[in-house]
């Protein structure tokens, strides 16, 4: 019984002993690790804002080139949309004439059937 007190106790130190490797062991890589970590970020910060920039500059450059191709579409639909305007001018104004020449036409038409409702009228209206 003395004996299996024994080798628990030994046991005991072994794991202790064990353990207190790993944590030295692991404050050891801890150490070691933080500044390559720390580095790692900092450059990594760097970087990223590196990047930022040339996409910035990317971006930039893009925008110059696109410029004037940009210009040029907005002329071009700026010039067809005053094509569309002149061609479709002669057929509004035509319309015009047109839609003015029918009310007229109507009217005339219809003056007849008014005058003779409004004599119809006059004429309940003595009554």
């Amino acid at each position: 019984l003395n004996e299996g007190s024994e080798i628990r106790q030994q046991l005991d130190h072994l794991i202790e002993d064990n353990l207190q490797s790993v944590n030295d062991y692991t404050e050891d890589f801890r150490q070691k690790l933080t500044p390559f970590t720390d580095g790692l970020h900092e450059q990594m910060t760097v970087d990223i804002e590196s990047l930022r920039q040339q996409i910035r500059e990317q971006l930039e450059d893009l925008k110059e080139k696109l410029s004037p191709f940009a210009e040029g579409v907005h002329q071009r639909i700026s010039r067809n949309i005053e094509e569309f305007h002149q061609r479709l001018t002669p057929y509004t104004e035509e319309l015009g004439q047109q839609l003015k020449k029918n009310a007229e036409e109507l009217r005339q038409r219809l003056t007849p059937f008014t005058e003779e409702l409004q004599a119809k009228l006059e004429v309940s209206a003595e009554n």
